[in-house]
């Protein structure tokens, strides 16, 4: 009992002389860390209120904390109508507004903020990172997961396992309605994929290359696989696109429109190590920028 006592005694002397951080979660669900330095790094996301879901996120969180160990990382959503949600519906724990997650870095005493993007094409959200307030810290940001040729290719060998035989393969991507100067690197993509995977087709829920598609090579392609389709997420969650406008059970959504009888459907890039690795990348050079 004794040796229990002292083995306690020297871990708390270590926190203290050392500054090894310690795993605190606190009331916000935030994680509560000493650390080493003086920066902060918030992971950058829309959000869903869809509770399988949002597992997810805690997926990430946990790669990233393994990665970049000496570091407070915290979830910023940028969608505040979900956090609403979630918070009316009592599931609120680490749920945190970008602005909030600032606002908390910021009375913590950080100096420096990393703003780490989990977004999929550099976007209206990665503009708004270069505006949001972040109350006098120094900005960092770390590039969204497509930001040039090398990561096409990456994510394209990072997707090479969700590839099946013997059906038509549809990547599922969001796209950009409003602002159509935002596709360029989904396009970019769509062309990239033919190349690797020639018969995988891109569609996206909005904007280019939209779903005509659907109706043409693909559907032909479903009916000579019997039904069969196989569905692969460009998303980093597969919440609501995924379970209603792809394949949800009203007569628009994608699996409809193809005539599928038979549907599979990988797992979003959230669980894809090979695709957050190249996130910790970005996130790496934004820290390497910190330290200049």
């Amino acid at each position: 009992m004794f040796g229990s006592v002292l083995k306690k005694m020297v871990l708390v002397c270590l926190v203290e002389v050392f500054g090894v951080f310690t795993m605190n979660v606190n009331a916000a669900g935030q994680d509560s860390r000493k650390v080493l330095n003086d920066t902060g790094i918030v992971l950058v996301a829309f959000g869903t209120s869809v509770p399988a879901a949002r597992k997810v996120y805690d997926y990430i969180l946990e790669s990233a904390r393994e990665k970049f160990g000496g570091y407070e990382i915290l979830y910023g959503f940028t969608a505040r109508s979900i956090v609403k949600k979630l918070r009316a519906q009592g599931m609120d724990k680490g749920v945190l507004t970008l602005e909030e997650a600032i606002g908390y870095l910021k009375k913590k005493g950080y100096k420096k903020i990393v703003l780490q993007s989990l977004h999929i094409v550099p976007g209206q959200k990665d503009h708004e990172l270069k505006e949001v307030d972040v109350s006098g810290m120094a900005r960092y940001l770390g590039e969204p997961l497509l930001s040039d040729e090398e990561d096409i290719a990456a994510v394209l060998g990072a997707i090479g396992g969700d590839i099946k035989t013997g059906m038509p393969n549809v990547v599922c991507g969001h796209g950009n309605d409003r602002y159509p100067e935002y596709n360029v690197k989904l396009i970019e993509f769509d062309a990239a994929l033919s190349k690797k995977y020639p018969g995988a087709v891109l569609c996206s829920v909005e904007g280019v290359p939209g779903t005509g598609a659907l109706l043409g090579v693909v559907k032909a392609e479903v009916e000579k696989a019997g039904g069969k389709v196989n569905f692969i997420p460009l998303m980093i969650v597969a919440g609501d696109h995924v379970m209603n406008d792809v394949t949800g059970s009203e007569d628009g959504s994608w699996k409809n429109i193809v005539g599928a009888t038979e549907v599979s459907v990988a797992k979003s890039l959230g669980y894809n190590d090979a695709v957050l690795a190249i996130f910790w990348k970005h996130l790496a050079a934004a820290l390497k920028e910190v330290g200049k």
